[in-house]
């Protein structure tokens, strides 16, 4: 009896270390994705602010009739933005 309890007790141990490590590698793992997922987070808020600057001073150059700005500002239109303005721009915006 006292054989198998030794035997149960060095069998958990191994369980527990052997488990251990697979919950480090799962929790480093997920660690890894946590700061991939802030740094895409990060990516697409600046990606979008850019996008609203870019927008709000393409509207205010429609607004005044500026052409020259309006071209400066449509090459510096992402792909994201681009349908956006032209839908935009097809509402008329200012009638």
């Amino acid at each position: 009896m006292l054989t198998t309890a030794s035997l149960i007790t060095a069998w958990n141990g191994y369980q527990a270390a052997r488990w251990g490590g697979e919950q480090a590698k799962a929790f480093s793992k997920a660690s890894s994705a946590r700061v991939r997922a802030s740094d895409a987070l990060t990516t697409a808020q600046l990606e979008m602010m850019i996008d609203i600057q870019v927008f709000n001073d393409y509207a205010a150059a429609y607004t005044q009739n500026n052409q020259q700005m309006m071209d400066f500002l449509e090459h510096q239109f992402s792909d994201r933005l681009r349908p956006a303005v032209d839908a935009w721009v097809a509402l008329d915006p200012l009638k």
